[in-house]
């Protein structure tokens, strides 16, 4: 009996260590089919005019291609949405008449991505001007790596898909 059950704690330790170093070199494996938190997540700090504005005082939707609305959750400057589909997610922001406008661009549904951008924009100048990085979580936790975002887009656009497009693949 203490045979069996020294073999059944050998087991148990060796699948628990086999399964955590799965999890950690090809987390992909799970994000599809076992992940169930927001896929498209991150902090966002927003200047206007010189001002900083909490994204919680922002009217703040997200719409998947272009079409279907999303439901965002906003806790302070941190934004998350469900994100469970491939494809462009559209997110607008909009303040006193402002609006911000950024996208992000999924190629598979159990894609995670994480992000951080600051957002200056200049009512006077009608120009925005934006820095930060974005990760993509579902590449594995030793390959991810933050990619730089910044530049700047002028607010005297016509077109809806003017913006700032993170992630997407050239």
């Amino acid at each position: 009996m203490k045979r069996l059950l020294r073999f059944l704690v050998a087991f148990v330790i060796v699948f628990g260590i086999l399964g955590g170093m799965m999890f950690l070199f090809f987390p992909e494996m799970f994000y599809g089919y076992f992940y169930r938190g927001s896929r498209i997540k991150g902090g966002i700090t927003l200047t206007i005019d010189g001002e900083k504005v909490p994204v919680s005082d922002c009217e703040l939707k997200c719409l998947y291609s272009m079409t279907y609305p999303q439901n965002v959750k906003i806790s302070g400057n941190d934004i998350g949405i469900k994100a469970d589909e491939a494809g462009l997610y559209s997110f607008t922001a909009v303040k006193d008449g402002t609006e911000l406008r950024f996208y992000f661009d999924k190629e598979t549904a159990g894609e995670c991505i994480r992000f951080d951008m600051d957002f200056d924009i200049d009512t006077a100048g009608r120009v925005i001007h934006y820095t930060g990085k974005y990760r993509n979580v579902s590449d594995g936790l030793l390959k991810a790596e933050d990619v730089a975002v910044f530049g700047d887009y002028s607010l005297e656009y016509e077109h809806h898909s003017i913006g700032v497009y993170m992630n997407r693949k050239e």
